[in-house]
């Protein structure tokens, strides 16, 4: 199927189940109280393409200027470290950021009153640093061809840490630990997306293996006074939920694919105390190249969207609508080739203009 094929599918699945609508934004039902939500936020994928830091400010300055406040800054992945590691060199990838970049770049963003978030993605999404700790792969019992294509989606086995591996927590608490000092702000992204579901192929792995990470992460974090920030994907451990209500929780997808109902929906979260911000994959996503690239929401699409409707299509119940507190626009760079941070400049400031008249009030 190609790009242009698989968008007019997505912009027609959007319009038939009402993510959008072809009726103007300001018709349609505000999805909460306030005129304005305080999450407003633009990810930017730099573990996967290096963007110079004379390009991370203009973005700053761009989001003061639209009325924005949050820069989450994506620093690791299978492709890149990103952070200029002292604890361990050995990851570090060709193009870092030092110390004093991080710091004169945090340091920027207050100025302009944005809040720079972090995030070191773990225990997946960790090849950069795992291609220097292969013993602390993860390694299946079995793996079929089915699997292994499956796989191959997801960056493969040798991607994720062996939670069951006690030096795992070392190597990931020496990161963590390491950097958490750079970033005064009040929020960490800690990942723990795309992990493992598949419990049977890991007989070394507790199904709860992911809950307890975050839990264990989260007590680095406190110990700074930091609130946690994970991604929906990886909550779905059996039983109740039994996450921490002070972590903030971005709902990207519902399942395989961004819009199927699987898993834990936004209300369910919200119940638990959770806050949410609206990350789903269809409209919020400016993928840059890859086969993913072929589902981005286009512009003017972007434009009929509302922020209180979820990439599952649910909306919160009107007592728990308060903690919806946002969204933005999130850049992913499958493909690091595919364009430079010049060529992303433009696409992505014409999403944000529409991001923030979105989140600034209706």
């Amino acid at each position: 199927m190609t790009g242009n094929v698989k968008r007019r599918s997505v912009i027609a699945a959007m319009l038939t189940a009402g993510l959008v609508t072809a009726t103007p934004a300001a018709a349609q039902p505000a999805p909460v109280a306030a005129t304005e939500y305080p999450w407003r936020q633009l990810m930017v994928d730099t573990g996967r393409e290096y963007f110079p830091i004379d390009w991370l400010e203009a973005r700053v300055r761009e989001l003061s200027a639209l009325g924005m406040n949050t820069l989450h800054l994506h620093l690791s992945d299978n492709q890149g470290f990103r952070l200029r590691s002292d604890t361990h060199p050995e990851v570090n990838s060709a193009q870092t950021y030092s110390k004093d970049e991080i710091r004169a770049l945090v340091s920027y963003a207050e100025g302009y009153g944005i809040t720079v978030v972090p995030e070191i993605d773990m225990p997946s999404h960790m090849g950069q640093i795992l291609a220097h700790h292969p013993e602390l792969q993860l390694v299946p019992a079995h793996t079929t061809p089915a699997e292994a294509q499956q796989d191959s989606l997801l960056g493969g086995p040798e991607t994720k840490i062996d939670l069951s591996n006690p030096a795992a927590y070392q190597l990931m608490g020496d990161l963590l630990r390491e950097f958490l000092p750079l970033f005064p702000g009040p929020y960490w992204h800690l990942g723990a997306d795309e992990y493992v579901s598949d419990f049977d192929r890991y007989p070394q792995l507790s199904p709860y293996a992911v809950r307890d990470y975050i839990t264990w992460a989260s007590s680095i974090l406190a110990e700074t006074g930091k609130t946690p920030i994970v991604w929906n994907d990886g909550l779905q451990w059996p039983g109740a939920l039994g996450l921490d209500p002070s972590i903030i929780i971005d709902y990207w997808s519902a399942g395989t694919a961004p819009w199927i109902r699987t898993g834990r929906g936004p209300a369910e979260l919200a119940a638990n105390g959770n806050r949410l911000v609206n990350a789903g994959f269809t409209p919020t996503y400016f993928v840059t190249g890859g086969p993913a690239s072929g589902l981005n929401t286009p512009p003017a699409l972007l434009k009929l969207w509302n922020p209180g409707i979820f990439v599952d299509l649910s909306t919160l119940p009107a007592a728990s609508r308060s903690q919806l507190i946002g969204s933005g626009v999130f850049v992913w760079c499958d493909d690091p080739t595919a364009m430079t941070p010049d060529e992303i400049s433009g696409p992505l400031s014409e999403r944000l203009v529409i991001m923030a008249d979105k989140l600034r009030g209706r």
